[in-house]
């Protein structure tokens, strides 16, 4: 796999106007319908409640919320909506076979929807890896200024031949939209195109 140095931060003052921020970010829209389960007792844990999206493809996928963003959803939004579709946007990670991981996925919000789609995902980052002869890119996730995310992290994306071979080179900042495919569980995506980063002007390759 082609890959690149992390860039280095450049000590030099920025000349002009300031751009305007564009942040790193990727997320994951799972539809279906919110449900709440039980989970017995286990050694010294007690029993307890979690919730759970039930995906028409992908079964129950469970919701673990950090605790930045459960604190944000009152109880009552979950009550209201427990039975109903809803769209779920988690925060995605791939796991050591590049495939997507419910468990390391964490939830970050939900919203009240009126039809299932298939599971989408964006994101926006830095490409630091193309193979192109096992179809796969390697994104980079860093954290934002005053951002939630404290260390990056890199996901594992799946794509065609021709959408590889176009895209802009590594080391590159790029916006990706695509979809999970719930057989393999590959994330696949179906456009790409470059697109500046808020450190952009502070990284030399």
């Amino acid at each position: 796999m082609q890959t690149d140095p992390l860039p280095q931060v450049s000590e030099a003052e920025p000349t002009g106007e300031a751009p305007r921020p564009v942040y790193y970010f990727a997320w994951l829209g799972l539809w279906g319908t919110l449900e709440r389960k039980a989970l017995p007792a286990k050694g010294k844990r007690p029993p307890r409640q979690v919730y759970v999206l039930q995906e028409p493809h992908l079964g129950e996928v469970p919701l673990w919320f950090p605790k930045g963003a459960r604190e944000r959803i009152p109880g009552w939004v979950f009550q209201r909506n427990l039975g109903r579709i809803v769209l779920v946007h988690l925060a995605p990670r791939t796991d050591a076979r590049g495939l997507w991981s419910a468990r390391e996925s964490q939830a970050l919000n939900f919203t009240r929807k009126e039809e299932v789609k298939p599971p989408q995902f964006q994101a926006r980052g830095r490409l630091v890896g193309v193979d192109l002869e096992e179809g796969l890119l390697l994104l980079e996730v860093r954290p934002n200024p005053e951002g939630l995310l404290k260390e990056p992290f890199r996901l594992t994306l799946y794509a065609s031949l021709t959408l590889l071979e176009a895209l802009p080179p590594v080391g590159s900042g790029v916006y990706l939209e695509g979809e999970l495919r719930p057989k393999t569980r590959r994330l696949v995506v179906r456009r790409a195109e470059p697109a500046p980063l808020w450190d952009d002007q502070a990284a030399s390759f």
